[in-house]
Formats: structure tokens, sequence, C-alpha cells
């Protein structure tokens, strides 16, 4: 959500704005930035599943959808409407109700914080890729 531009880019993708998005070849920096997001979330889901911080019988093609569902619509509208004043807060405030449902031990918030550190980091190194890409591109 740092880079304004490329966050706007990814969500007209996802809201179906821009339809040719599916006939991009392989190599597309769009693409292969979606890849990026879609790979950490599984890879950090798949891990929470396995040691027993998230409930087993949670599927991740549904979590996917659900995760960047919410951030896609709650992020969309809150730039609309305050542009990035408050952003980091309200995003947090968006997932707190999605991890608390995922969790297998509502009791404890220990998995919970391990598993936003997790996402947080993969954040921080797709927002460096995507600051990257937009250098390359002479933005």
């Amino acid at each position: 959500a740092a880079d304004s531009a490329l966050m706007m880019r990814l969500l007209q993708v996802y809201v179906g704005v821009q339809l040719d998005f599916m006939d991009q070849n392989e190599e597309s920096p769009l693409r292969e930035l979606n890849r990026s997001y879609v790979g950490y979330f599984d890879r950090i889901l798949r891990e929470g599943i396995e040691r027993g911080d998230l409930r087993r019988e949670l599927e991740l093609r549904p979590l996917r959808d659900l995760f960047f569902g919410c951030l896609e619509y709650g992020l969309r509208t809150h730039l609309y409407r305050f542009g990035e004043e408050g952003l980091e807060a309200y995003v947090e405030s968006l997932l707190d109700p999605v991890w608390h449902g995922l969790r297998a031990d509502a009791a404890t918030s220990q998995p919970e914080s391990a598993i936003l550190a997790r996402l947080e980091s993969a954040a921080m190194r797709i927002e460096s890729a995507a600051q990257q890409l937009n250098e390359r591109a002479g933005r």
C-alpha cells in the first residue's frame, strides 16, 4: 500500500477493471508481483496449519480469496475516502477479525503474533520488489 500507483494497479486487476490481465505473458511484472503475494501467503498459512497455530480444516484457496478480497475492498475504500491517513491502523483493524477466526486456539495471542510478523516481513519484501520494479520502469 506504500506505493499507491502500483497498489491501485493491483486493485484494478483484482476487481476486474483490466480484463486483459489474464492474457499477459508469464514474464509480466504485475503477474509476478501477484504470484509473490500468493506464494508468501500460502507458505505462511501452510506452516501455521502444520504447527497447529491455525485450524487444520482450513483450505488455502478460500482463505486467500477472503484475505485478499478483504484487503482489496478495504484498501480501495479507505484510500478513496481518506487517502493514506490512518492506513496502517485501518489494515490492522480490518484483518484482526479474520485472524481470530483462523486460530486453532483463540485463548492465546502468541500464534496470531507470529503469523502477523511473518506476513509483515513478507509484505516488506514485496514492497521492496515493487519499488525496484517502478525504478526500472522509470517512475
